[in-house]
Formats: C-alpha cells, structure tokens, sequence
C-alpha cells in the first residue's frame, strides 16, 4: 500500500501543478506522460492490492465492459481484481498504442501482457499469460486524469502453455 501511496502523492502534486499552469495536458509528449503515469499508478494499486488507491484514479461514473458485453461499475471491477487469487510473482505491461485527444477527453487503444505464478487449490502452481486489446476513456477534470471507462477487445488467457480462454468482442456490440 506505500508504494501506491506514494505514485497517488506524486499524481496528486503534479496535478495540483497542472492546474496552476490551466489544465491537463493538451500536447501529444505530456498527454502521453501523464496517461503512462496514471497507467503506472492503476498498476502500482493492483500490486498492492490498494482497491481505494485505484479507485482514486477513476471517474464517479467508472464503467468496464468485457469482451461478452457484460458492463461492470466500478464496485464490481474492484471486487472481480482485488478477490482473484494472489499472485506469487508476476510481470505487467501496459502500452499505450494510440491516443486521440478532444476536448478534455482522451482516448487511448492500449494492450496489456501480464504473466504470474498463481497457487492451484491442489497446492501445485500454474503459469499464466494474459494478453488484452481495450479502448479506455479518461477525462480530465480539475486539471487531473480520471479513468472513466474500459472497453475490452480481446482477451487471450495461456495456462502453463495452454489456451484457457480466448475471446474477441463481436464487433455488431
């Protein structure tokens, strides 16, 4: 919880600073600086297993929807994170693909890598990779970035070398 402690202080001040200057970020070099640090702090929350420090970085009305359609409020995403099972030892990318400002609203196509040792319920451990494509949505609001909403694209889930699950949103949703 200290580390997302301290990247949520950081955010914070430089926030505070952004709005003395007259709002969030507008040039395409600081737009994509400021989204790499609020992504860096989503990630520092997980790992710290810091559901309120991750909830800082979201908007009000924060919605997910997964690649089947399902649409999750904030509560619910926090709840699906923070209770799946602890990782033992993990590695998280986040890389931000493309980013279109208009008007105080950024969108971003990011992919996302992550690979853990998870513990089996038999006591054994398993591998696993996660690779995703989503659409997010952040919207600046007192001259801060809020993350207000997640679209999955596809989701591809690799256990100990085997494919688990792999999913691509219909694209008539």
């Amino acid at each position: 919880m200290q580390l997302a402690a301290g990247v949520l202080i950081g955010l914070v001040v430089n926030g505070a600073a952004r709005a003395e200057a007259g709002g969030c970020a507008t040039d395409e070099t600081a737009l994509r600086h400021d989204l790499e640090a609020r992504y860096e702090a989503v990630k520092a929350a997980s790992v710290a297993r810091d559901p309120g420090g991750m909830q800082a970085l979201m908007a009000p009305d924060y919605q997910s929807e997964d690649t089947f359609g399902h649409v999750f409020d904030a509560a619910a995403m926090l709840r699906q994170i923070f209770t799946a099972p602890v990782d033992i030892d993990s590695t998280r990318k986040t890389t931000l693909d493309a980013i279109k400002l208009d008007d105080g609203v950024a969108i971003v196509e990011i992919s996302y890598e992550m690979t853990t040792v998870r513990a089996e319920s038999d006591g054994s451990r398993a591998k696993y990779e996660i690779a995703a494509l989503a659409t997010d949505r952040w919207v600046c609001t007192g001259a801060i970035w809020y993350w207000q909403r997640r679209t999955a694209h596809q989701m591809n889930v690799v256990r100990d070398g085997v494919v688990i699950q792999h999913t691509v949103r219909d694209p008539a949703r």
